[in-house]
């Protein structure tokens, strides 16, 4: 499911439009295998984002920005006072 990244999007002002073009992206998609180094026919994957795709990192980054913003909040409201590593 893709609801997070579709409301960080929203919050961070992407249009409609954009959103439902990542969104078309990483719904559906065409793949196929390679059996004995020949591609088979190809089939459609749901719910998608295959591995090397130019689309993960930017999204990575968007989650990741969500993910920090969520952190610096917590701490401002003194929910969160940091984590230990180690002993």
């Amino acid at each position: 499911r893709w609801d997070f990244l579709d409301l960080v999007m929203d919050k961070l002002s992407f249009g409609l439009k954009l959103r439902f073009w990542i969104h078309g992206c990483l719904n559906k998609g065409r793949s196929s295998v390679l059996v004995n180094g020949s591609p088979t026919f190809e089939f459609e994957m749901f719910k998608c984002l295959r591995q090397g795709d130019l689309l993960s990192p930017f999204l990575f980054i968007l989650v990741m920005e969500a993910l920090h913003a969520i952190t610096r909040k917590s701490v401002d409201l003194g929910l969160f006072r940091g984590a230990s590593v180690g002993q």
